[in-house]
């Protein structure tokens, strides 16, 4: 585009006035490129963040001394009457959130009431499949570290290949009162045979309370232990005999407390089924 006028007055200050005008037009030309490239970002070419699915999440109590409980997400109840070790079903598909406004609230509460046993915030990623996981004691007396918490984590729900299976083992062990929680080993064993304790196929070691480790394994019938991390001595806290299935991706969750008087509450482990997808 051209632009004519007639300028009058000393050439001095026709040339000012020129320069003023290039330098206006050159700030023009660049807000208006910056405009386009921004405009451009905004209509979903190839990896735009905008166009990947909505995060989704999975919600699973792992609290042993509580009521069934309810999950909410900024306060709007997601996932209601969970029992221990249940879960709240699927996968659920949640709006995505930019962190700037605010992200998640995320809390626990026992079913039927409105105080929560834990409360954060959080945000989860577009494309992302999160799995949250309630631990510890409602009731952990003098023990704070023992308190209920809310666990967030991704998992790959991308199916295992041939005839494998995968494992997220998470430690939700409580120790007894009085005595912290140590780091555990869980592994497989072949019934009777001793050897396979100190010499497992499949094993991950000295993992922390509230941490997760993931094993790939053969399917089959398996028997898997939890014991304790520090120690050669075979201090079991769990076991369980499980059928794993070629393809598939299970939860391996310890929780309950060691040495609890009522046997509901003393530890257990279980294997959930993580939905897989494509």
């Amino acid at each position: 585009m051209s632009l004519s006028i007639e300028l009058s007055g000393n050439k001095s200050d026709q040339k000012i006035w020129y320069l003023s005008v290039n330098v206006m037009n050159k700030t023009l030309f660049a807000v208006v490129a910056l405009g386009a490239m921004i405009g451009l970002q905004g209509c979903g070419g190839s990896g735009n963040s905008n166009t990947l699915p909505d995060p989704e999440v999975m919600f699973i109590n792992g609290i042993p001394d509580t009521t069934n409980i309810d999950f909410t997400l900024n306060d709007v109840a997601e996932a209601s009457n969970i029992p221990f070790m249940g879960t709240g079903g699927a996968f659920k598909s949640v709006e995505y959130i930019l962190p700037d406004d605010g992200g998640y609230d995320i809390g626990i509460r026992r079913n039927g009431t409105t105080t929560y046993l834990d409360l954060f915030g959080t945000g989860f990623n577009r494309d992302t499949d999160n799995l949250l996981v309630a631990v510890g004691l409602q009731n952990p007396g003098s023990e704070p570290l023992k308190r209920p918490l809310i666990l967030s984590f991704t998992v790959d729900r991308k199916a295992p290949t041939g005839t494998r299976s995968r494992i997220v083992f998470l430690n939700g062990l409580i120790r007894a009162t009085g005595f912290d929680t140590p780091n555990v080993t869980f592994q497989s064993v072949i019934p009777g045979d001793p050897s396979s304790i100190d010499n497992p196929q499949f094993v991950t070691r000295d993992v922390p309370y509230s941490e997760t480790r993931v094993l790939t394994v053969d399917a089959g019938a398996r028997r898997f232990i939890v014991r304790r991390a520090d120690t050669d001595a075979l201090v079991q806290y769990a076991s369980t005999d499980f059928t794993f299935v070629a393809g598939k991706i299970y939860l391996a969750l310890i929780s309950g407390q060691e040495s609890n008087p009522t046997l509901a509450l003393q530890p257990t482990m279980q294997f959930i089924e993580i939905e897989t997808q494509e």
